[in-house]
């Protein structure tokens, strides 16, 4: 089962002063497509901020996305990779010290600081990559286009890759 509480949402960038560096679909080099919505932060850690109240289910290593926070809730789940700090390039171990402002089992309001942008995991420069998943009540996620999802809190839908 997953966390269900109130809801609360916020649209803007995640990243204040952030600006799109990749779609969600995007082609990738090795043949997939992109799983979420990159924001830039001009080549240095910015604070990023939950658009969507919840609790932090992860706070981690991922191998891909290097250091992570996933915020669930009522099936819904956002996540923010990438995140700072150490190199970048794909590896299963961490690297540096993570920034994080929040831990597992913190439930939090939309628009909290949960860390900083960073270039961890198989990333190419400091950005943050923002993906959106829904859960079933077996517990499995399935990736979503962000900007077609209405979260937990929201009235209607987020243009993401449109938001400045």
């Amino acid at each position: 089962m997953y966390y269900a509480g109130p809801g609360s949402f916020v649209c803007q960038v995640p990243v204040r002063g952030g600006y799109l560096t990749s779609r969600y679909g995007d082609p990738r080099p090795g043949g997939y497509d992109h799983t979420g919505v990159d924001f830039g932060s001009n080549y240095r850690s910015k604070e990023i901020y939950s658009p969507m109240g919840g609790m932090v289910t992860h706070a981690g290593w991922s191998y891909w996305l290097g250091w992570t926070v996933v915020v669930e809730n009522n099936g819904s789940q956002v996540i923010f990779g990438h995140m700072c700090c150490g190199g970048s390039g794909t590896t299963s171990a961490p690297t540096g010290e993570s920034t994080f402002r929040v831990q597992e089992g913190d439930i939090i309001e939309a628009g909290s600081v949960v860390g900083e942008t960073g270039e961890t995991g198989n990333s190419d420069g400091i950005h943050l990559h923002f993906e959106v998943r829904r859960c079933n009540a077996d517990g499995r996620c399935s990736i979503q286009n962000p900007s077609s999802v209405i979260l937990p809190g929201q009235g209607s839908v987020c243009e993401w890759e449109g938001l400045d």
